[in-house]
């Protein structure tokens, strides 16, 4: 299914966790011109930076605008919102963690991390995103879509238009 236009902001930031947890993993970049290190330090320090920068505003938008959103329009049965704010929970814990960690427990920090990320998106787009484009009326999604990019814009996360 397509993605409606007015997750896309949200969508793309998945796209790039994705690529996070993938150089996590990995421990490097797979893209030969990649920037990213090496080094379990330095990329600690370039996910912390990401998640003060970009994703901890990318949590507030789904946790103010699509998640109640979800929750007025999905039968409870449907409804995942209660799982994914336990998951932004789990992900703010691990970066308070992984702030100071060294050694092994950096290490294991950047791959629970780089798992619940992972686990957490496809759960977003596959399974929330979907449903919301099936049960949420046309004009109620395009008015979240407006809320979330006015959101995104005021925090610096998107370039202005101007």
């Amino acid at each position: 299914m397509k993605r409606h236009e007015s997750l896309v902001p949200l969508s793309r930031d998945h796209h790039e966790a994705l690529l996070l947890a993938q150089r996590i993993r990995k421990g490097k970049s797979v893209a030969s011109r990649s920037d990213w290190p090496e080094d379990r330090g330095l990329q600690r320090d370039r996910l912390v930076e990401y998640f003060d920068t970009r994703l901890t505003y990318h949590f507030q938008a789904e946790e103010d605008f699509l998640f109640p959103l979800a929750d007025h329009h999905l039968p409870p049965e449907e409804a995942i919102t209660v799982l994914l704010r336990k998951q932004h929970g789990q992900m703010r814990n691990l970066i308070s963690e992984l702030r100071t960690a060294q050694g092994v427990q950096l290490e294991n920090l950047l791959l629970r991390l780089a798992n619940v990320l992972e686990e957490h998106i496809r759960k977003e787009e596959r399974v929330l995103f979907q449903r919301v484009q099936k049960k949420v009326p046309e004009e109620v999604l395009q008015q979240c879509g407006k809320q979330i990019e006015k959101f995104l814009h005021s925090s610096k996360m998107t370039p202005s238009d101007e």
